[in-house]
């Protein structure tokens, strides 16, 4: 049973954390939602230190969820205040033990060069295979996503091509490489680049081949010519740049009606071998996991991802992507499911 000065010290920063979000403007909410997002990985990080139930490892083992968490009582009163806060108050306690990746470099804020680099990559990573494709060559069997917001970025389709079913990402090809500043996720040609590098990487480094990403088979041009499917891109200078990816049959999104135990470790497998690829993903939320019926997860959308040479790329933020992942299944997704939330309810994500 959780004592009652633990449900009440939860109750109390669930109290907090509502009247923030009451007290801030909504385009003040809107304009720091990806700065919030980076936060939320700091404050999973941190809130495990002070837990009494240590692991060794990303695994789970022992008895988890902790019994004293999941008492019809606790349930019960954790549901309540969930439904009322939208915040699971068992987000603040340890349900599945502590987050093993808070405890590595715990006195580093940023990258120290001379703890944290990678090993020098000195085999030559080949570029991404250019593919001579037109839109004409394609049939469009479903848009997946076709934003009409003001900076369209990129669509996303399933496409016949060949007789064999395919994912196409397209780019709006404007945009600047060079770009540092905070918006740049907006812009198309920086997408593309990103995504292209990453996949340059995981194929290479066999991650698409061990399956925990999809099979990337190439970039092309993509000229519109006067396809309706494209209209997005119609009236663009230049026509937009385009990835071919494996089509994933029988996929799932992640969320918290799905996940497991074994399904977050299985997630933490694949961001395992995207790193040893030199890839952070950097997008890491639910809406890019995968999940096949015999429990695969599978990670999607490079498009915001960074590769070595970036200096970005180390061992502090690849160890910081972990520790917000680990965070997202084990503090908030599986504590909602526990509890017995839906999507529509959960906590942050």
């Amino acid at each position: 049973m959780v004592e009652k000065s633990e449900i009440e010290k939860v109750f109390v920063l669930n109290q907090l954390a509502t009247a923030a979000q009451t007290m801030l403007p909504l385009d003040v909410m809107l304009y720091l939602i990806d700065s919030l997002r980076w936060l939320a990985s700091r404050i999973y990080a941190g809130c495990t230190r002070n837990s009494s139930n240590p692991i060794i490892s990303s695994i789970c083992t022992g008895q988890f969820p902790d019994p004293k968490y999941t008492t019809r009582r606790a349930i019960a009163t954790a549901r309540a205040e969930s439904i009322t806060s939208r915040i699971n108050p068992l987000i603040y306690v340890p349900v599945y033990g502590e987050n093993p990746y808070t405890r590595i470099w715990t006195e580093y804020t940023e990258a120290d060069p001379a703890v944290h680099s990678l090993p020098p990559l000195t085999e030559v990573v080949p570029p991404l295979k250019e593919l001579h494709i037109t839109a004409r060559d394609l049939t469009c069997l479903e848009v997946l996503r076709d934003y009409h917001e003001v900076e369209h970025v990129s669509s996303v389709f399933k496409v016949g091509y060949r007789g064999a079913t395919y994912i196409l990402k397209a780019y709006r090809a404007s945009g600047d490489l060079t770009r540092t500043d905070p918006f740049r996720i907006n812009d198309g040609l920086f997408r593309f680049h990103h995504e292209k590098q990453a996949y340059e990487h995981l194929l290479h480094f066999g991650v698409c081949a061990k399956g925990f990403v999809p099979d990337c088979y190439g970039w092309f041009k993509l000229p519109v010519d006067d396809v309706s499917w494209l209209h997005a891109f119609a009236s663009d200078p230049r026509p937009p740049n385009a990835i071919l990816l494996e089509y994933i049959d029988n996929a799932v999104q992640l969320d918290i009606s799905n996940i497991t135990v074994s399904i977050a470790e299985n997630a933490l497998t694949a961001i395992s071998h995207i790193h040893q690829a030199r890839v952070l993903h950097c997008d890491l939320y639910p809406r890019n996991h995968l999940i096949l019926p015999d429990g695969r997860v599978v990670i999607i959308d490079f498009d915001a991802a960074l590769t070595r040479p970036d200096d970005s790329v180390n061992l502090l933020e690849l160890n910081w992507e972990k520790a917000f992942s680990w965070g997202m299944y084990y503090r908030a997704m599986l504590p909602d499911r526990l509890i017995g939330l839906t999507p529509d309810q959960a906590t942050l994500y």
